[in-house]
């Protein structure tokens, strides 16, 4: 049996993960690594997988996987051991996983050193702000949140992510207009950051597409508010990375990726007092770029109107 170059293999993405830490400078736990693959294998084998780190020293080393076939990633956290199971945010991943008739799909993120990050859940498609705001065991700060969010265009989400670790909740929205600054520094006054610059409005605006672009908003369970904005171009051209540091670059130039087609995703992240960063992910394995193209093809529920947008990275 012919085994495809970009199928996952376990042996081979434990010494990617390494190599790929120590070219960055990021910590590795092989031992927690291959736990990680232990307990969620079929996931890696049948989903698309991915690389994600940041420009700031130091950082961690994560990876992904986007699946593809219903999976109760909780259920198998809880299993190995991963997360603890008297997390509030947990009945809420189950929640999500319900909405939209069922073509809720989850997901997960895991970091070279420490195992499991985030629970993520891809919508199914496009689903109106309150909707999502009003499903089962949605911390109700949040939900308070709703004005606030769709007054500054926030209303329409495709993924909703747990960090366990954290304890906060990531909202992906897809954004109708184009980028500019107005709108961003909207959207930075959720989290007490100052508008960016004009010359760093104009460099992300570069990168998005006319008619929509993509924004995430973390909140925190433990002081009820958003701490990060992240404002993300998911079409990075070969050979048109922005500027984004050497160890970014680095990344996004020399990890392993054995997909027949390279995705290159950049995000823009602000924070209270103007602390920000730039995130950055790569496809590895399992067909990213066909993935995201089968999501794009996903309607919102109902038929509702909404734009139809690239899944996003995290915050």
């Amino acid at each position: 049996m012919n085994v495809p170059p970009n199928a996952f293999s376990p042996s081979r993405f434990i010494k990617d993960v390494q190599g790929t830490a120590t070219s960055i400078g990021a910590a590795f736990d092989q031992e927690r690594t291959r736990r990680v693959i232990d307990a969620y294998e079929q996931s890696f084998s049948t989903g698309a997988v991915l690389w994600k780190t940041t420009s700031r020293a130091g950082d961690a080393l994560s990876y992904r996987f986007y699946s593809r076939e219903p999976t109760d990633t909780v259920e198998i956290a809880a299993r190995a051991g991963f997360i603890d199971v008297r997390s509030p945010l947990v009945p809420l991943v189950t929640s999500l996983s319900a909405m939209n008739g069922g073509a809720a799909l989850q997901s997960c993120d895991f970091d070279a050193d420490r195992g499991l990050a985030k629970c993520w859940v891809f919508l199914g498609g496009m689903l109106r702000l309150e909707e999502v705001l009003a499903v089962d065991h949605m911390p109700e700060a949040l939900r308070r949140q709703e004005a606030a969010l769709a007054g500054r265009g926030l209303e329409f989400v495709r993924h909703v992510s747990v960090d366990f670790r954290h304890q906060t909740v990531n909202l992906y929205f897809g954004v109708l207009g184009r980028f500019r600054a107005g709108q961003q520094a909207a959207v930075a006054e959720l989290v007490h950051s100052p508008p960016a610059d004009a010359a760093l409005v104009e460099e992300i605006g570069g990168y998005m597409r006319e008619e929509h672009y993509l924004a995430a908003l973390t909140w925190s369970a433990d002081t009820g508010c958003f701490e990060r904005a992240c404002f993300y171009a998911p079409h990075i051209p070969e050979g048109r990375i922005p500027d984004v540091g050497p160890r970014l670059a680095g990344f996004l130039r020399d990890a392993p990726s054995y997909d027949p087609t390279d995705v290159h995703i950049v995000g823009w992240s602000f924070g209270a007092g103007g602390t920000s960063y730039v995130k950055g992910e790569r496809s590895y394995c399992g067909d990213l770029a066909g993935l995201l193209r089968d999501w794009r093809a996903l309607p919102g529920r109902g038929g509702q109107a909404g734009p139809v947008l690239d899944p996003v990275a995290t915050p």
